[in-house]
């Protein structure tokens, strides 16, 4: 077997590398910490042993057989195979060569990393390199010192700062500052080098930590005092003030519908208002209180209302109406669920008996008013509108049942009852058409015209006579008398016309 196969058959020389001590250990308690490289930074150092020791006697049989011949050639590394540390060459089959490595580190809290790397070979007339390495390791331990970080807290005209004056900042913490206005003064925004930009309207404002401040300033740090001051102005005099209104009922809050001049609302509100007197009117449950009260400029008054719990109504005397009885699968349950609640879209009050005992009523249709009550127990429901509504129907679970108000029935499940309400409508009567006569054309009345009447011939009058016989005298008379006849028509159609 040639040298080459019994290399590959593991029986190598061998190249072990020692290094002493590994990992060298540095306490840095009290040293100063490293936050740039040209100020305020100790450095620490180590130095440590290095052995190489070179054996060939597993392939000894091949220097006994000629087959390799002394010397042999070898050397060490430091970092890089580039940069030989030692070399030589050696008449034996095993020898060590010494060496010792220094080191330097910044003091770096918790620093923990490889320190060098060490190398060797060694080569028998130019057949192989055989190899050797370590590495060499450093961990710095304990706490070092670190460089304040210092800031001047002012405050302008018109209020004061917390902390106040020179504030030190510890390498790993932050300082808070708060602004605090005088009466008549509001907070406008910090200013200064020790503030983000310049520029920070927050309040409180949270400064960068010390070690922040040393990577954004360097080295100026070490001469240098950060500012930060805070900035106020005058608030213009108030021309306003503030109204807020509550309402309770029953000692619990609920929402009261309000009405003051122009405002309006459900409480809780809160109204900017005309320094004043106001009054204030709000409406609960079917209950109505106004208030009077006073808004100065700038202030907020606080306005109360407390709604009283009526007394529960006496219990109404009802048939219970039929209900399905289940049919039962098992023992029934001791207590079933009942729900109550007044219809969404009106306003009224459900009250509530069991067994003729009253329980309670809800107003509210926003929420479900639940207890227990026994299996098989009378429930006595009646609903009270509010003003400008009626009841129409009870619903349970979610199906019209009846009517009838009061209603009683008895519960063998779980029922969740709703009161029917609606508004009432408002009738506005239709007035009468007035109806307006066609205008006729009046006609113009038609008299036939007149005939005129034909002038009377008179006789002319006779001389006396002398004499005259009997007969004479007759036969005058018809004459006068057909005169005297039309004379008198004449004057009637003359009256007419």
């Amino acid at each position: 077997m040639t040298a080459r196969y019994r290399v590959l058959a593991q029986q190598a020389p061998k190249i072990t590398v020692s290094i002493s001590p590994n990992p060298a250990r540095i306490d840095i308690s009290g040293k100063k910490a490293c936050v740039s490289t040209s100020c305020w930074c100790d450095r620490v150092s180590a130095t440590y042993s290095v052995t190489v020791t070179f054996d060939y006697t597993p392939v000894k049989d091949l220097f006994d057989r000629g087959i390799w011949r002394l010397p042999i050639k070898w050397e060490t590394f430091l970092d890089s195979v580039s940069a030989i540390r030692k070399s030589g060459e050696s008449s034996q089959l095993t020898w060590t060569v010494t060496d010792t490595v220094s080191r330097e580190w910044n003091v770096v809290e918790g620093y923990k990393s490889a320190a060098f790397y060490y190398a060797a070979r060694s080569m028998c007339e130019g057949s192989y390199w055989f190899w050797g390495d370590a590495y060499a390791y450093v961990e710095l331990s304990g706490t070092p010192s670190y460089p304040k970080t210092r800031i001047n807290v002012s405050a302008g005209e018109g209020g004061t700062v917390s902390p106040s004056g020179t504030v030190e900042l510890d390498y790993n913490s932050s300082a808070t500052l708060k602004a605090t206005p005088s009466e008549g003064y509001e907070f406008d925004h910090w200013e200064g080098d020790a503030i983000d930009g310049g520029y920070s309207t927050a309040n409180p404002y949270t400064t960068r930590t010390g070690q922040s401040y040393w990577s954004l300033w360097g080295c100026g740090l070490l001469s240098r005092t950060l500012n930060a001051r805070a900035v106020f102005y005058k608030k213009p005099a108030p021309t306003t003030g503030r109204a807020r209104v509550v309402a309770y009922y029953d000692s619990g809050q609920v929402g009261a519908g309000c009405i003051c001049g122009s405002y309006s609302g459900t409480t809780p509100l809160e109204w900017e208002m005309s320094p004043g007197t106001w009054s204030v009117t709000c409406s609960y449950a079917g209950q109505t209180q106004t208030k009077t009260f006073t808004v100065e400029a700038g202030k907020t008054v606080t306005v109360e209302f407390r709604f009283q719990k009526p007394a529960p109504p006496p219990s109404p005397t009802v048939t219970p109406k039929p209900t399905a009885t289940p049919t039962p699968t098992g023992p029934p349950p001791e207590k079933v669920t009942l729900k109550v609640k007044p219809y969404e879209g009106g306003r009224g009050t459900v009250y509530v008996w069991v067994d003729g005992v009253y329980k309670g009523a809800n107003s509210n249709p926003l929420q479900w008013w639940s207890l227990e009550v026994p299996y098989g127990a009378t429930i006595t429901l009646q609903c009270k509108p509010e003003a400008g509504y009626e009841f129409t129907a009870w619903v349970l679970n979610g199906k019209t049942f009846s009517s009838e108000n009061p209603v009683a029935f008895r519960i063998y499940s779980d029922v969740e009852a709703v009161a029917g309400l609606r508004k009432i409508p408002t009738l506005t009567p239709t007035p009468s058409p007035t109806i307006t006569p066609t205008p006729t054309k009046t006609p113009t009345p038609t008299y036939p015209s007149p005939t005129a009447w034909p002038s009377p011939t008179y006789p002319t009058p006779a001389a006396t006579p002398t004499a005259a016989p009997t007969p004479a005298v007759y036969s005058l008379l018809p004459l006068v008398i057909l005169g005297i006849g039309v004379g008198a028509m004449i004057y009637v159609v003359r009256e007419l016309f």
